[in-house]
């Protein structure tokens, strides 16, 4: 019995520990998920980002969860909302050993990309969550 007790306390406390443990935010809170890979310094960083403003980030192998201002998310979202996804090409055909490609899924639209052939409209949004990737929520 004590041991089935103490597995669950243990369980339970590495929710606590863990910078990757989401208990705030749902997957129906989701509103970006972002990835970027590839690039000179070979990147693989996925991030997703949830209305209340907790931002969840794989980076390098590491996990972190940290909190932006709910209204930045509103900011993005409302320039999100301006884009016109129906015309934006995707799945660029474009290789080389330093172009990085992203993805980013937005309401029910998904947009993978490459360098060097970001679209206009996109390159401030990129911008933004670079910035969350590179600053983990710091000015």
């Amino acid at each position: 019995m004590f041991k089935y007790i103490i597995v669950v306390l243990i369980a339970g406390c590495g929710c606590l520990l863990n910078t990757g443990c989401n208990q705030n935010a749902s997957t129906d809170d989701l509103v970006i998920s972002y990835r970027r890979t590839g690039g000179m310094l070979n990147l693989d960083d996925h991030l997703r980002l949830y209305t209340n403003g907790q931002v969840e980030l794989e980076r390098k192998g590491q996990e972190s969860t940290f909190m932006i201002d709910p209204n930045d998310v509103t900011d993005l979202t409302s320039t999100l909302d301006q884009i016109p996804f129906s015309s934006l090409r995707s799945a660029s055909t474009n290789q080389g050993a330093d172009y990085i490609h992203y993805e980013l899924r937005y309401q029910r639209h998904t947009v993978r990309i490459a360098d060097p052939e970001l679209p206009a409209a996109l390159i401030p949004v990129l911008e933004e969550l670079d910035g969350l990737i590179l600053n983990q929520g710091q000015p």
